[in-house]
């Protein structure tokens, strides 16, 4: 029987179409909210060489922007609590270029009014300038 663990998908990974596109089939999922990190978005100029490098073989260029959160005070990023398989895990992990770009971390998001733990990927690199103002709404409004 299959280990299953949470990821906290945010940006694309909080679609349902972008996890069956990264695992295969769409997960089990509830919206949720991860507190004191904000939403940015990554330029091409932002990203690492030896990532760029990788991002340029695939056919992406200057034009590639990616969603990341780093950490923030008073901030919420908002995103969905997947369940997934360790072999899932392992999937997203590769997409996400886990260890050379971004960082896998354990988070405490807010599910439903109870906190979860949850795996995460974050670059939380202060230089990033694009930062998302997704405006103050509640979880439930949020879960709507």
């Amino acid at each position: 029987m299959a280990e299953f663990v949470k990821y906290f998908g945010y940006g694309a990974n909080k679609s349902a179409e972008m996890m069956q596109a990264i695992i295969g089939r769409i997960p089990g999922g509830h919206t949720a909210v991860l507190p004191e990190y904000k939403l940015c978005i990554q330029h091409w100029d932002e990203i690492p060489e030896k990532v760029r490098q990788i991002l340029e073989k695939c056919g992406w260029d200057e034009h590639f922007r990616t969603y990341c959160i780093r950490k923030k005070s008073g901030g919420a990023v908002y995103g969905v609590v997947w369940e997934v398989t360790m072999k899932e895990l392992k999937f997203i992990a590769n997409w996400e270029m886990h260890d050379l770009w971004y960082q896998p971390t354990d988070v405490l998001v807010n599910v439903a009014g109870t906190r979860v733990r949850a795996v995460n990927e974050i670059i939380d690199d202060q230089f990033i300038q694009e930062v998302v103002e997704t405006g103050v709404i509640s979880e439930a409004e949020f879960a709507k």
